[in-house]
C-alpha cells in the first residue's frame, strides 16, 4: 500500500485496525491479512527467469501509466 501511494503521489495514512478484520474475517485475518510475507521467486530465479519489472515499484508505475 506504501508503494502503491508513493507511485500515485498520494498519502497512505488511512489503515484499518486489525480488531476490524478480525471481527469481518475471523481466524483468516491472522494468516491472510496480518502476517507479513515475504515472497520469492526463487525457483524462477535459479531458472533465470528474466523478469520485467523486478521491483514492486517500477512495476506498479509501468501498469498504471499503461492505463491511463
Amino acid at each position: 500500500t506504501q508503494t502503491l501511494g508513493e507511485v500515485l503521489h498520494r498519502p497512505t495514512l488511512a489503515r484499518v485496525p486489525k480488531f476490524a478484520l478480525r471481527l469481518a474475517y475471523g481466524e483468516m485475518a491472522d494468516g491472510a491479512l496480518l502476517a507479513s510475507q515475504r515472497v520469492l521467486p526463487g525457483r524462477l530465479a535459479a531458472l533465470g527467469f528474466p523478469f520485467l519489472y523486478p521491483e514492486l515499484k517500477t512495476a506498479l508505475e509501468a501498469e498504471l501509466k499503461s492505463a491511463s
